[in-house]
């Protein structure tokens, strides 16, 4: 069998005890339409250009830059998630970041939909001995206590660990595995999720999962590089949840439309749950747009727009940041000098190379300048030009490097 169309078929296969693991979609493509990756990006782009004033040429110039983003949408799409939020949260704070993430996904009692409602009322019936879950938001707790549910909750970021076992004492685990929002846990930028990978942070899934069925529900599998080489290194049996006309990671695909909130549908986790599934009891409430969210957000935190602009294009276009900064340097008065050094810091090499001409021109000899030179000569490879510029002492530094690399 190459694919499941039916629940029939599907509950045959996972019997009478499974694990579902969740993703993002189950909260994001039904109520309460929790805002999606995509979705994050947009707005705060959106919103930011909309505040970007122009009452000097750098503030214009930003502003540019935004609408740059928001026109040319594969430079957002291309930006991972986890990437993006730790752009925002080098523009502003780990505080800010996760207020912001809280903002975002804290749901209030009744606002889950019927995908959430779906996962509690199977950890009821016995057949759910755990659900675990990359999701931030706590929908899923709250389908649980809207059906008196009682599960015990293990945030793996809070703890720093894993349960040795899930479903022990007849009780079903919900493992949050990127932690939660409400408790300001998550592990949401990429630094932490490349940390997490090269600890084997996530490695006990491995065992957890051995010999299990799982059900996977609103969760590609391509995009966290933490989790995804532990669920295929596991000897458990995948049934992977997958929108028509696409395709799972591994294991036996399952034709399921998340997005359909009645049962009896082509969204086979609801179906899976019924005929026990209450569904009245989800009042499917929408959660606040994210560009409420987020426009709230910025009207107290403090956001360097120059910071979050430059790592957005640093690996595209280095330009933008000797943009900006030449910017400053017209409104700001910066001299000079302060600019090569700032170029040179930040990594614009030829544009240092050029301004550090520039004012050797202006000035005259100045050893400021010539060890700017020399810097940014040596950084593009040019170790000869870099000798002639420098000292003998440095030189010999230089020398050291060369044969180094």
């Amino acid at each position: 069998m190459s694919a499941i169309f039916t629940v029939t078929e599907l509950s045959d296969i996972l019997g009478s005890e499974f694990v579902i693991f969740a993703g993002s979609a189950i909260s994001g493509v039904a109520a309460p339409r929790l805002a999606m990756s995509n979705a994050v990006r947009d707005e705060l782009v959106r919103c930011l250009s909309s505040r970007a004033c122009a009452h000097l040429y750098v503030d214009a110039l930003r502003r540019a830059y935004l609408n740059h983003l928001l026109c040319n949408k594969s430079l957002l799409e291309e930006t991972k998630f986890e990437e993006f939020l730790w752009y925002v949260r080098q523009a502003s704070s780990v505080d800010s970041l996760n207020d912001l993430l809280c903002r975002l996904y804290c749901c209030s009692d009744g606002e889950f939909g019927p995908n959430h409602l779906a996962i509690a009322e199977l950890i009821r019936s016995g057949k759910c001995c755990a659900c675990i879950t990359t999701n931030f938001d706590d929908a899923i707790e709250r389908a649980c206590k809207a059906l008196g549910v009682r599960v015990r909750i293990w945030d793996v970021i809070r703890r720093g660990c894993y349960p040795n076992t899930i479903g022990a004492d007849g009780c079903a685990d919900l493992i949050k595995v990127h932690g939660s929002a409400r408790d300001y846990t998550c592990a949401a930028e990429s630094p932490v999720l490349l940390a997490a990978k090269a600890n084997e942070s996530h490695g006990h899934l491995r065992e957890l999962l051995a010999n299990k069925r799982v059900f996977v529900v609103g969760y590609s599998g391509f995009g966290d590089i933490d989790i995804s080489p532990h669920l295929q290194q596991s000897t458990a049996e995948y049934l992977w949840a997958v929108r028509p006309g696409s395709h799972s990671l591994l294991g036996l695909e399952v034709e399921c439309d998340l997005s359909q909130t009645g049962a009896g549908g082509q969204n086979l986790l609801v179906s899976l749950a019924s005929p026990m599934l209450t569904v009245s009891k989800a009042k499917n409430l929408d959660h606040e747009a994210p560009s409420q969210v987020i426009g709230a957000w910025l009207n107290y935190v403090e956001f360097n727009l120059d910071v979050f602009l430059t790592s957005i294009f640093q690996w595209r276009n280095a330009k933008v940041l000797a943009h900006l900064q030449s910017a400053q340097h017209f409104s700001q008065k910066i001299s000079s000098v302060e600019l090569v050094k700032l170029h040179a810091q930040n990594g614009v090499y030829i544009t240092a190379l050029c301004g550090a001409r520039s004012v050797k021109r202006k000035l005259g000899s100045s050893d400021d300048i010539y060890e700017l030179c020399a810097f940014a000569l040596w950084r593009l490879g040019c170790f000869g030009l870099a000798r002639w510029v420098l000292s003998k002492s440095v030189a010999v530094i230089l020398d050291h490097e060369q044969s180094s690399a």
